[in-house]
């Protein structure tokens, strides 16, 4: 193999064996011998796990940013613009099953360090444009980023549950999601706003006032 290609190889073994075991309890032997190479020669490409880590969390996490942002076209309304962001995602879900655990697996175990919380801003970031570009363009940007964060967290637990339960056709996870999430913006671009009960204030809609049970 070329180095180049011994690095793939290192790479794809690593993300195989994090998935599985999670960063902490894998060591760099046991990806070593998954990847048929010394752990002196993993140490010529990587310096350490963490880098290793770093450098999978950078390829694959940007393959999934770039995959949403390449469906996505500004010019479509703003559900259809939704719609295929979630679509890319589940997408790459359901064709990298060993990527997306070890990104989960990470973003659970480590919190976010700088190679994930990149990924995740820039979801963030993709999302509250959508969600500000459906309003008009009248959401608060911190009102934006909340139900931003809320679709993405939301989105991740769905596509643990799907991995375990493969038979769920990917269009119907994706409508799931949409239900969810669009349904509820809706919602706020018809004025609606919760109020919480007993506090002597009611839910607008529009031109009348809907009170709360």
């Amino acid at each position: 193999m070329s180095g180049v290609q011994r690095r793939q190889e290192i790479l794809r073994s690593a993300m195989e064996v994090l998935a599985e075991q999670g960063y902490h309890a894998a060591s760099i032997d046991e990806i070593a011998q998954a990847a048929g190479v010394s752990k002196a020669l993993i140490y010529e490409h990587f310096e350490s796990k963490a880098a290793l880590k770093t450098a999978l969390l950078e390829e694959q996490g940007g393959e999934l940013l770039r995959r949403v942002a390449l469906a996505v076209d500004p010019g479509d309304a703003a559900d259809q613009q939704l719609y295929a962001g979630l679509d890319a995602f589940f997408g790459f879900v359901q064709e990298r099953k060993v990527a997306w655990a070890m990104l989960h697996r990470d973003a659970v175990e480590l919190g976010v360090d700088d190679a994930l919380r990149t990924m995740q801003d820039g979801a963030t970031r993709m999302v509250a444009a959508m969600y500000d570009n459906a309003n008009g363009g009248t959401l608060p940007p911190e009102r934006a980023e909340m139900l931003a964060r809320m679709l993405t967290g939301g989105a991740q637990a769905l596509a643990t549950w799907w991995i375990a339960h493969p038979e769920v056709p990917r269009r119907q996870v994706v409508e799931a999601a949409m239900e969810s999430a669009w349904v509820g913006l809706a919602e706020l671009r018809s004025g609606v706003r919760y109020r919480r009960p007993g506090s002597g204030r009611a839910v607008e809609r529009r031109a009348h006032v809907v009170k709360l049970t």
